[in-house]
């Protein structure tokens, strides 16, 4: 669609956070490439998600395992116990300079503390055997062969995560 890769996957998790019922919703935005960064942490503004998303660079190396455990920190640190919590994981790539089996186990760690993962993985170079490792269930792996497709995921990817009984019908705080 003449966009960069970078470019579409804003767009998507943009259109990911308009599926978000925020305030009462909250997301956090972490980078991460041969180190992660907590860009944002969790906020029901959707205002500064959306500029976290836009300060985003791609870089060299995928570190997966470090954004991992970033989000995992940020969730069980600033995450609320009564809700769900999630961690969803974008890449175009391989993990890299270290093995999938690290972020795999960081994935397992975050499981361990009751975070449930969705991974996405964008073209054709991606390790999905890895990826549904880390999701813990291929259910939660989502393949976007194209840009085109991301925004759709996101949105199936919002529309799997729970929101408790009593927050519905705009019950929520």
């Amino acid at each position: 669609a003449g966009r960069s890769r970078l470019e579409a996957a804003y767009m998507a998790a943009e259109r990911f956070t308009r599926q978000l019922v925020m305030p009462g919703d909250r997301a956090a935005v972490v980078s991460f490439n041969s180190q992660a960064d907590l860009l944002q942490g969790l906020t029901g503004e959707r205002i500064y998600v959306q500029a976290a998303l836009a300060r985003i660079q791609s870089r060299m190396q995928t570190r997966l395992d470090l954004g991992i455990a970033v989000a995992r920190d940020e969730l069980a640190t600033n995450g609320r116990g009564h809700v769900e919590r999630a961690i969803v994981v974008l890449t175009d790539g391989l993990a890299n300079p270290v093995p999938m089996d690290v972020a795999v186990a960081e994935a397992d760690a975050a499981r361990a503390l009751g975070i449930t993962i969705h991974t996405v993985g964008l073209g054709d170079t991606i390790d999905q055997p890895g990826l549904e490792r880390i999701a813990g269930h291929r259910s939660r792996f989502h393949h976007a062969t194209d840009d085109d497709d991301l925004g759709e995921l996101y949105e199936r990817i919002a529309a799997r995560l729970p929101c408790p009984g009593r927050w519905f019908w705009g019950k929520r705080p």
